[in-house]
């Protein structure tokens, strides 16, 4: 199982979401910046990908 939290990658938030996998903890984790956030498509850039599965852990 993988986790992250949205506060490791600098928000103020207390969302944390967990999977199986990376691709459907990332969905999880993009869709949860999309509708809590504002975030869009383009603000997914390889530094914010690379940032968010920086902060990744096993649990």
């Amino acid at each position: 199982m993988l986790s992250m939290a949205c506060k490791d990658v600098g928000y103020q938030c207390g969302f944390t979401a967990e999977a199986e996998s990376e691709p459907e903890l990332m969905k999880k984790v993009m869709e949860h910046a999309k509708k809590d956030h504002g975030m869009k498509d383009s603000d997914f850039t390889p530094e914010m990908v690379a940032k968010v599965k920086s902060v990744v852990k096993k649990v």
